[in-house]
């Protein structure tokens, strides 16, 4: 497993795996830190903005471990919890993005993936929802929200499976390359004798 999609896949996990008793036991900051420490090293365009990204999400994630908070009403949200739940998404959209980027640029890819778009853009869609649903009737506003919810999740579980499914085919890429310069290696010591 390579660093960049293996730290990403460690990352995904402690922020998808809730375990609340009193507190998170797997907050989600952890996970950001693994993905923020995917992006060091990597050279690649768009990694200094991801890894910032990561690093703000989770400051951002870390008062979110209290039970406490994640269980007040959206109408009782003090102001700084307010701001938390405006700007989380936004980071979190940086770090998404960069992460395309950059596995793109490791596997050598002449395009982004259709994936990609969609991912992306229903992470816009989401966060433009959650401004503009107040605006909506009530029961629409639910059902819309349920149907958003549920796609979330799909797309969140398939970004999953992409991000293992690029690291292998990073793993086969090097084995193909490491394997043909092996096959170098034995045709220029044959051609030496």
């Amino acid at each position: 497993m390579n660093k960049f999609h293996g730290r990403w896949i460690i990352g995904l996990l402690l922020i998808f795996l809730d375990i609340n008793i009193l507190f998170d036991w797997l907050p989600d900051f952890i996970g950001w830190l693994f993905i923020a420490a995917a992006f060091t090293g990597v050279k690649e365009e768009g990694a200094a903005w991801g890894k910032w990204g990561a690093i703000v999400a989770s400051i951002l994630s870390l008062p979110l471990t209290l039970n406490e908070i994640s269980m007040l009403p959206e109408r009782e949200y003090p102001l700084w919890l307010e701001f938390i739940y405006f700007t989380l998404p936004f980071v979190q959209f940086l770090a998404y993005a960069a992460f395309f980027i950059i596995s793109d640029s490791l596997l050598e890819r002449q395009k982004q993936s259709v994936f990609s778009y969609v991912f992306l853009g229903y992470l816009l869609v989401w966060k433009i929802w959650q401004h503009v649903n107040m605006h909506v009737i009530p029961n629409e506003a639910e059902n819309i929200t349920s149907y958003l919810g549920i796609t979330g999740l799909v797309l969140m579980f398939c970004f999953l499976i992409n991000v293992i499914k690029r690291n292998n085919e990073w793993k086969w890429k090097r084995e193909v390359e490491e394997r043909l310069r092996e096959i170098d290696e034995e045709e220029a010591s044959g051609n030496v004798y």
